[in-house]
């Protein structure tokens, strides 16, 4: 955003020197609480087309929106251009709504206003059913931030690894726009063992694990081999734990449904506790691709997932 207030120059100095830097952050959060204070008080049909409008002009004018464009070209590559440009269109609009949706989570997430649905497929109603803590694992989809809400309300106490934003009052105020999702938060970096140690107090931990990650395991996605995290299932494993798939859908109108599915486990035959971690990831990638075929304008894929080289149908098929 600093670069559209201030100007590329002053972005530069505001890299560079620390108080340039915070007064730049302190006046992005300014305006960002500004607008989101004016869409909190409009109704949700008309905060959502602000926010729409807001990110698809702006958005489209960003450096993201080529990160954007390669990763659905290389997740659609049968689809023709005019598809994957009407994707890249309808994520911008999705990442609007997410956008002009913070101020609103409190009404979003009150039982009484019905704008979240939660449903438990398969055996996931006896998973909630035992109470016991579990590794929550989702996608960039629709309002992901929303999972969080659906499993506090099932009465399952949840510490959610998020990834801070850069400028420190942003932070703070998403912060409070987060609260009425009734979790934890706990940053990404250096986050294991603190992890570990919630799950052992018997809560459960929730993780977005559909972005590449330097250090994972090249693990197949859409056909090709995506740097995977293989610390939820490692979690899991440990622990002893269900690892549980949520996935959240856009019904329209700020209202979700979040979708609670059966506990991932390793198929048959595979013996070592790291190829079983890779494997259940594997089951987890494919779930999500599943997923984002059926509503790909739900999927923020704003981060590079695959390698600079990757190709569609470069397929690792296992670990």
């Amino acid at each position: 955003m600093a670069r559209y207030v201030f100007g590329k120059a002053v972005k530069r100095i505001a890299d560079r020197v620390s108080w340039v830097r915070h007064i730049v952050w302190a006046t992005e959060t300014a305006l960002a609480w500004l607008i989101w204070l004016f869409l909190r008080l409009i109704g949700f049909r008309f905060a959502g087309a602000c926010g729409r409008g807001i990110a698809t002009f702006f958005g489209s004018r960003s450096a993201k929106n080529e990160k954007f464009r390669i990763n659905i070209d290389l997740a659609f590559a049968n689809s023709s251009a005019r598809e994957r440009e009407r994707i890249l269109r309808g994520v911008w609009a999705n990442g609007g709504d997410v956008f002009a949706e913070y101020p609103r989570l409190g009404k979003i997430c009150d039982p009484s206003a019905g704008r979240l649905e939660t449903e438990l497929v398969g055996t996931a109603a006896d998973v909630v059913a035992a109470g016991g803590p579990c590794v929550f694992v989702s996608a960039h989809l629709a309002n992901w931030e929303i999972c969080a809400a659906a499993v506090t309300r099932l009465g399952l106490p949840l510490t959610v690894v998020y990834t801070p934003a850069v400028n420190v009052y942003m932070d703070r105020l998403l912060g409070h726009w987060r609260r009425p999702l009734g979790c934890r938060l706990l940053a990404r970096e250096d986050s294991v063992r603190p992890l570990i140690q919630e799950l052992v107090d018997g809560r459960s931990v929730g993780l977005i694990v559909d972005q590449r990650v330097d250090n994972g395991r090249m693990l197949p996605f859409f056909g090709m081999p995506k740097a995977t995290t293989v610390v939820p299932a490692r979690l899991a494993l440990k622990h002893r734990i269900p690892l549980v798939p949520i996935r959240c859908e856009r019904l329209g109108d700020a209202r979700f449904r979040v979708s609670l599915h059966p506990p991932i486990e390793p198929r048959a035959g595979i013996t070592s506790r790291s190829e079983k971690a890779a494997d259940m990831m594997i089951q987890v990638n494919a779930l999500f691709e599943q997923w984002i075929r059926s509503a790909p304008t739900d999927w923020f894929c704003s981060k590079r997932r695959w390698p600079r080289a990757a190709r569609p149908g470069k397929e690792e098929t296992g670990p």
